[in-house]
């Protein structure tokens, strides 16, 4: 699939929808702050082939497998280029079945959402990093 621009939601030009694919990925949508849309767009990318595919939960120390969900990247629309790290946060809203955690891979290490409001079997995080393959455990 390589790179593949986002949809922007009809109703709100900051939200962007990325849709599920044939090779399992699971669709999320992306919101930018208020206005950012104009400055910035959203591409849906391949995972990355070295993710890990498993890792253990610092909260409980027991090593589980990681289901990868999607991965997409926030692009700056004059260059044309992908943004490392955003100077805001923006929210990202996927499913997540009840008793799973929400975690992102961060280029080096895989992380928890420091925030995650769940409802109605999805979960809402909020991140700053340009290019984070999202998933979770179990």
């Amino acid at each position: 699939m390589a790179e593949k621009r986002a949809n922007p939601h009809a109703q709100d030009g900051d939200e962007f929808e990325i849709a599920a694919d044939e090779k399992g990925k699971q669709p999320l949508r992306v919101r930018l702050q208020k206005g950012k849309a104009e400055l910035h767009e959203v591409w849906q990318k391949d995972l990355p082939k070295d993710l890990p595919a498993r890792w253990v939960d610092p909260e409980d120390g027991e090593e589980k497998a990681i289901t990868w969900l999607n991965n997409f990247g926030v692009k700056d629309k004059k260059s044309g280029k992908f943004i490392e790290r955003l100077d805001y946060d923006y929210e990202v809203e996927f499913d997540l079945p009840e008793g799973s955690k929400a975690v992102y891979f961060d280029g080096k290490a895989v992380r928890f959402f420091e925030s995650a409001e769940r409802k109605d079997g999805k979960v809402k995080v909020r991140l700053n990093l340009g290019d984070p393959p999202t998933g979770r455990l179990p």
